[in-house]
């Protein structure tokens, strides 16, 4: 981190904001990433928040596909990322807001889902947006499916993050 801190010209000091994603995702990679960012954040006397992950990557996914202008997505949107043994990670959401990354509404709340019961969650309303970083999910003849770079759930990490802190309303620094 001080390496990559350097090599932005910045320190230590430079921080205002410190952000993990608190899932869901790897039990163990979750749990080191959250006590790395409280211990960094108590250290230097800055605040930490979590940050849902499926929520960081509809963000993106949103993003890319419509822009800052929500105003035509009204219907669920099924956010899926991969688990363990063939499994995936998937919540139902909803903006509530333009992307200003003012939240979204939890539909279904994030589980483990098989592929089968994936598939039967995408059968169930046709007109649901997939958004995913799994590879081999689309993109697909209908447009419904919007594939995220991994990459780019770091900086919707740093995005969601501003806004917990910007509304004083931060997430708790704990595990989905």
């Amino acid at each position: 981190l001080q390496d990559l801190l350097r090599s932005h010209g910045l320190g230590w000091t430079d921080l205002t904001l410190l952000a993990a994603a608190r899932g869901p995702g790897s039990f163990t990679g979750i749990k080191i990433g959250l006590a790395t960012t409280w211990g960094l954040a108590r250290s230097i006397d800055r605040p930490a928040v979590g940050v849902g992950s499926l929520q960081a990557l509809a963000l993106v996914g949103l993003r890319a596909r419509y822009g800052d202008d929500l105003t035509g997505v009204d219907g669920p949107i099924v956010c899926v990322t991969p688990a363990y043994s063939g499994l995936f990670y998937g919540a139902v959401l909803r903006p509530t807001g333009p992307v200003d990354l003012s939240g979204f509404e939890v539909l279904e709340s994030p589980r483990v889902l098989t592929a089968s019961t994936l598939e039967t969650l995408l059968r169930a309303s046709p007109d649901r947006l997939l958004i995913t970083d799994v590879e081999g999910l689309g993109p697909d003849e209908t447009g419904r499916v919007r594939v995220v770079p991994s990459a780019d759930l770091a900086v919707a990490t740093a995005l969601l993050a501003r806004k917990h802190a910007a509304s004083q309303q931060a997430a708790p620094l704990v595990a989905d």
